[in-house]
């Protein structure tokens, strides 16, 4: 009997325990900051380290956890991480997510910034959680920098190689011995030239004194110019006249020619009958007073008379 009733106790003690276990445990997991807005983190990169639980954090400050960690079944090859904020965090419409770690240990946690261009607060759909861009850690982005580093050098080092192969060797030999030559005829050439330099102050005394010669002789063909231009404008002075007396001259002959001719033959007609009026009164004086004879009478007026001759 006695038995009996320390195994009813044991295993009463053992439920108590597990159940006391159980209730610490989810006492524990129990959110206590309030971290009750959800966020689907999206990336294509590795998430190395960052495993449920881990901290959200904005700028320094802890205001979430990490909840879950999978692949996107509808997008192959991207990974969604969600987490839940404070929804007191200031996370607008600008912001995004980086991955980050914690010392040397390769603890990973979400790290949020902000970059300021669209300073909206971001909108969680009802039922939903709002989706942020996850952008690769700085190991990872320092990592693509240094495959893509090891590449160029690896192209730089095949180039070098190239380079530096035994006909390239023997060409730049060769180049060199090229080299080495033209420079012992520069020498002598240098040697060559020493007299003409010694005399090239003297050249240039000369050539400076034929420039100054040459300004002398410009300026007497300024001059000469200058004197050039004023006959030029007295002759298109002349010209000018000798332009208008020509135009005189055509008026002359177009117009004031033939209207002079006219004059002269009215003249003229006037003269003859001047004439023959003064012939009349030489004639006749009496028809100064009395006026010139009345003309004989014609056919059919009084006073005709016709003589008529018979012949026998």
């Amino acid at each position: 009997m006695e038995n009996r009733a320390y195994a009813f106790a044991a295993g009463l003690f053992v439920i108590m325990l597990t159940a006391a276990a159980i209730g610490g445990a989810m006492w524990l997991r129990r959110d206590r900051h309030g971290y009750s807005v959800p966020y689907e983190l999206l990336t294509r990169h590795s998430v190395t380290g960052l495993s449920a639980g881990a901290p959200v954090r904005f700028r320094g400050v802890e205001i979430g956890r990490v909840e879950a960690i999978w692949f996107d079944r509808e997008v192959p090859g991207q990974i969604k991480v969600r987490v839940q904020v404070d929804p007191d965090a200031p996370i607008t419409r600008g912001g995004y997510a980086r991955l980050s770690y914690q010392g040397l240990g390769g603890v990973a946690f979400v790290q949020l910034d902000d970059d300021g261009k669209d300073p909206r607060p971001m909108a969680v759909p009802p039922g939903g959680a709002a989706q942020m861009e996850l952008q690769p850690s700085f190991f990872e982005t320092a990592e693509d920098g240094a495959q893509q580093l090891l590449a160029r050098i690896d192209r730089v080092a095949g180039r070098m190689e190239a380079f530096l192969s035994d006909d390239n060797q023997r060409v730049f030999m060769s180049t060199l011995s090229s080299f080495e030559k033209t420079s012992d005829q520069y020498r002598a050439l240098a040697r060559e030239l020493e007299p003409s330099a010694k005399a090239l102050p003297q050249l240039v005394a000369s050539a400076t004194r034929t420039v100054q010669q040459g300004e002398s002789t410009l300026r007497e063909l300024e001059t000469v110019a200058a004197n050039v231009n004023d006959r030029l404008a007295t002759l298109d002075s002349m010209s000018s006249a000798a332009r208008q007396l020509e135009r005189a001259a055509r008026d002359f002959s177009g117009q004031t020619l033939p209207r002079l001719n006219t004059f002269i033959d009215q003249a003229s007609w006037d003269a003859r009958e001047l004439r023959q009026t003064i012939a009349e009164i030489r004639e006749q004086p009496q028809s100064l007073i009395f006026g010139p004879p009345a003309p004989p009478p014609g056919p059919g007026e009084a006073g005709f008379n016709v003589k008529t001759k018979v012949r026998k």
